[in-house]
């Protein structure tokens, strides 16, 4: 359960005050931490509670569509890790699985082919709601399975609007959530113009490789064809550099070029290379229990994600940032 739950370590980094006195302030306001391996933690409801009590403001629900055509650039990944950060920080998470090959739903040992998944909501035989499972109290899950291996050739036949194939569902329970974090397949179906046509945003993940440059550039194409197709507004994007080695002359390159390109749009923070990060999924274990740079990556593009450290007046430390 202290995978779902915040090191009060963390919580006092994040404040950037010594944990001594972050301890005073936690007994103060009878919050209690919880002992578990010898060290203190938080539920997700304690650390809401405590931080709206030093003037945090949570953030406005935002629901992330993550994409890119190309396969391999850690979009699973950045889902697993975004959504259990910030659902230990007190926002309540929903991660929605429309992958078939269902890898979102296997990093959190859900491997049942039984559920229903969007492919029974869409034609009717499940509701939205009846999709929902809980992971933890702060994180719930609409899992995937080889059902939805049919959802593409679905959402194209009976005369169903593409546009709102996602939208339409979620629209019913969105409103109990801060975050929903969409995970998609590496494709330019049906499935994806859905999510991003649902999405406040689109994130993009890519690796410090020519083809993420050009699966970059095409998605990005082909999401401003969906804008104006299915859509009276643009689609938000930002771009997230993942995999990032620093031993490599031609990673910083591309992340330079990259950001050069596509300012506006590139994250301030980006994820380094490390085999924590595929350890953790294979093992089911999370990263933030432990020290290491994919728990410090994690860490810093979620915060940048939900804005977290904006105060109710607006003079807010300003975002930790690698990219000059």
């Amino acid at each position: 359960m202290d995978d779902f739950m915040l090191g009060t370590h963390d919580l006092a980094q994040f404040l950037k005050q010594d944990r001594k006195s972050l301890h005073l302030e936690l007994k103060e306001k009878n919050i209690n931490p919880v002992i578990s391996g010898g060290r203190l933690y938080l539920y997700p409801k304690d650390v809401r509670r405590y931080l709206t009590s030093c003037d945090y403001h949570y953030p406005e629900r935002q629901i992330v569509s993550v994409q890119m055509l190309k396969g391999g650039v850690g979009k699973t990944t950045a889902v697993v890790n975004i959504a259990i950060r910030a659902s230990q920080f007190g926002l309540k998470v929903l991660c929605i699985d429309l992958d078939q090959q269902a890898n979102l739903s296997l990093a959190f040992n859900q491997k049942s082919e039984e559920r229903a998944v969007w492919v029974d909501v869409v034609e009717d035989k499940a509701t939205v709601a009846e999709t929902v499972m809980a992971i933890s109290p702060t994180l719930h899950l609409i899992p995937s399975n080889l059902n939805n291996s049919v959802l593409d050739k679905t959402l194209t036949t009976g005369g169903r609007n593409i546009g709102k194939a996602v939208s339409k569902y979620l629209n019913q329970i969105k409103d109990q959530y801060d975050l929903i974090l969409i995970d998609t397949g590496p494709s330019l179906g049906a499935v994806n113009t859905a999510a991003a046509c649902a999405a406040d945003l689109v994130l993009l993940p890519i690796n410090p490789d020519k083809f993420s440059m050009s699966g970059l550039k095409k998605t990005m194409e082909e999401l401003e064809f969906v804008a104006s197709e299915f859509l009276e507004r643009t689609i938000p994007v930002k771009i997230l550099f993942s995999r990032f080695d620093g031993r490599e002359s031609s990673a910083h390159q591309l992340l330079q070029q990259c950001y050069q390109e596509f300012t506006e749009q590139m994250m301030h923070n980006y994820i380094r290379t490390s085999s924590e990060l595929k350890n953790s999924i294979m093992q089911g274990r999370s990263i933030f229990n432990r020290r290491s740079t994919a728990k410090e990556d994690f860490d810093l593009v979620t915060h940048e994600l939900i804005a977290l450290n904006q105060r109710h007046d607006h003079q807010s430390a300003q975002i930790e940032t690698r990219i000059d």
